[in-house]
């Protein structure tokens, strides 16, 4: 019987990570011929582990929007962002609208967009009517020219993308759609399903767990439930190999820590969602630089893959102990978006051990609190408006970012009544960092749980790569 073709979209360098770092490409290339397309240097092949003879390599076609596919697609964004913060009772939604106006022709364009999308958003059988035609409208398009070409080039019985609101989605699923080719996408983070970031609809959706399941449900009701398949996710399959893990005399003699002493992380947000995490970074350092030195936590910060690290220079400076460990990622440009990043398989084994051996971790509201419930380990959210730096009120994402808003994001309604993180509401509350880990409340730590396998899915990030190929197989 002559093996089916896979071609997997790879928009990003998270999808990478996620999909052909864990076990979910070797799964694969098992059970299909495998296509990968993506835009990234020839430095990748050397990172993954299975032979070449395997699978080939081809470039994702460049995608012209038209103006008018723009506009409706935008317009479609809009009213969807709208229709979900009334449907939820939730403003803050609309944070999601984040749009650069940086010339008239711009401005123009958006306050049209805008007009036309809140006129759309107050019904959702007008949402439903415009997607369809703007779905419709997009086969016939001769924008989609260069994926069908490549579809005819490569030939494949399933098209996979491993990230749900990738711009060049849509030329590659209507290009599909039009060719009779199965289209499967899943879904990139725990916080996107509010966000009206599903531009062209795949055939099928893979998602994390039931909650997610449910959200589709809410905010995409028109797409059959029998098209939404539970998979879980291989972003945490990690954490469940243990060949990856150092002895901790390694891991702490690798980064120059001290044995006997408290290990916290702080985990960097990029500079948009968290444009204060150097202040919060000085305020914990603050805190524990008035301890005594041989119980005092030691410091290892992680900033986010998209962060080169230079507005946390002045903090390390004036905190020499605190130890500096980037993310190792390999980088297209000088630009700070995830589509040119992407992952060296050597961090995840440096993440893994990261929240294997630290003792907690503290950030603004990341999923990280999720990686360090891998091994049980507390997170805290910082939780309060920290005194900006001069380096900090240069941002221009510092201007009007709150903090208040951060924890209303639809994303942390799935807490519901758990109380799975400790809270810093005010820099006095990092006094109090140790004496919560080492007084372990029994309520948070069961709660943690909870939220994790609420979120990701209980059991199902552990077989992840298995439950996602097993579906491509019963679609194929």
């Amino acid at each position: 019987m002559k093996e089916k073709r896979l071609l997997i979209f790879i928009p990003d360098g998270t999808g990478i990570k996620n999909y052909l770092f864990s076990d979910f490409l070797k799964l694969a290339s098992d059970n299909f011929n495998i296509i990968l397309a993506h835009n990234f240097n020839k430095s990748i092949h050397s990172e993954i582990n299975i032979s070449k003879n395997k699978f080939q390599h081809v470039k994702i076609p460049e995608y012209k929007e038209s103006f008018k596919h723009k506009f409706i697609r935008e317009s479609l964004c809009f009213s969807r962002l709208k229709h979900n913060a009334k449907l939820k009772a939730n403003q803050s939604i609309m944070s999601n609208w984040f749009r650069k106006y940086n010339n008239l022709t711009k401005r123009i364009f958006y306050r049209i967009v805008e007009a036309y999308g809140l006129f759309l958003g107050k019904k959702y059988c007008r949402i439903k009517k415009l997607t369809e035609y703007y779905h419709q409208n997009l086969l016939q398009s001769s924008t989609i020219y260069r994926y069908s070409k490549l579809l005819e080039e490569t030939k494949p019985d399933l098209v996979f993308t491993t990230h749900q609101r990738a711009l060049h989605n849509i030329p590659l699923f209507a290009a599909a759609k039009k060719m009779n080719i199965t289209s499967v996408s899943v879904i990139y983070s725990w916080d996107n399903m509010p966000k009206a970031r599903i531009p062209y609809f795949s055939d099928y959706f893979f998602v994390w767990s039931k909650y997610m399941k449910k959200e589709f449900d809410d905010y995409y009701p028109e797409i059959p439930t029998t098209k939404i398949k539970i998979c879980g996710t291989p972003q945490f399959e990690f954490y469940g190999n243990d060949t990856l893990i150092e002895s901790k005399v390694d891991f702490f003699n690798r980064h120059k820590l001290h044995l006997d002493r408290p290990l916290i992380c702080y985990s960097g947000d990029d500079k948009l969602t968290s444009p204060f995490d150097a202040d919060y970074l000085r305020d914990m350092a603050i805190s524990f630089s008035k301890m005594e030195q041989r119980k005092r936590p030691q410091i290892i910060l992680r900033p986010s893959p998209t962060d080169d690290g230079s507005r946390y220079q002045d903090v390390l400076k004036q905190f020499p102990e605190i130890c500096y460990a980037p993310a190792d990622w390999f980088q297209i440009d000088d630009k700070a978006h995830w589509a040119v990043k992407f992952p060296k398989k050597n961090d995840i084994k440096q993440l893994v051990n990261l929240a294997y051996h630290a003792d907690a971790v503290v950030n603004l509201g990341s999923t990280m609190a999720h990686d360090f419930a891998m091994f049980e380990k507390p997170a805290f959210y910082v939780n309060y408006m920290p005194k900006a730096s001069e380096e900090t009120l240069k941002s221009p994402y510092a201007k009007n970012w709150s903090v208040n808003t951060i924890y209303q994001f639809q994303h942390f309604k799935s807490m519901g009544q758990l109380n799975p993180v400790h809270w810093i509401n005010n820099k006095k509350d990092f006094d109090h960092i140790l004496e919560k880990i080492d007084k372990v409340d029994p309520n948070i730590k069961r709660d943690q749980k909870l939220w994790r396998d609420k979120v990701i899915g209980e059991d199902l990030f552990k077989n992840a790569s298995q439950n996602l190929v097993q579906e491509l197989l019963n679609l194929a």
